[in-house]
C-alpha cells in the first residue's frame, strides 16, 4: 500500500491549500478507504481545517455549503463524532443552520 501512503502524506502536507467542498470530499473518501490510523488522523485534519473556514460554497460565497453531510458521515464513520459536533457548533456560530436536510438526513 506505498501508494495509499504516499497519497496520505501529501494530503496532510497540503491541506491548508484545501477549499471546503476539498475537505469535504478528501474526509469522506479516506473514510470509506478506512486505512487505519491514517484515514483517522486525514478525517481530523478535514475537520479541524473545516471549523476555521466559511460554511459556505467557494463558488458563490452567498451559498452555504451542501456538502456538510460529508463531514458528519466521516466523523462517525471513523468513530469521532465530536468532529461533526465541533464543525457544525463553528459553523452555527457563523449564521449557518444546520438541520436533517443540511446533514443530509433529508
Amino acid at each position: 500500500e506505498p501508494l495509499l501512503d504516499a497519497l496520505a502524506e501529501a494530503v496532510l502536507r497540503n491541506i491548508r491549500l484545501f477549499s471546503i467542498e476539498d475537505l469535504a470530499k478528501t474526509a469522506w473518501s479516506w473514510a470509506t478507504i478506512g486505512k487505519e490510523p491514517i484515514s483517522a488522523e486525514i478525517v481530523v485534519a478535514c475537520c479541524s481545517r473545516a471549523r476555521s473556514l466559511p460554511p459556505v460554497s467557494s463558488w458563490d460565497s452567498s451559498e452555504f455549503l451542501d456538502t456538510a453531510h460529508a463531514f458528519a458521515w466521516s466523523a462517525w464513520v471513523t468513530a469521532r463524532p465530536d468532529l461533526a459536533w465541533d464543525v457544525f457548533r463553528a459553523w452555527a456560530s457563523q449564521g449557518m443552520i444546520v438541520d436533517a436536510a443540511t446533514v443530509g438526513l433529508l
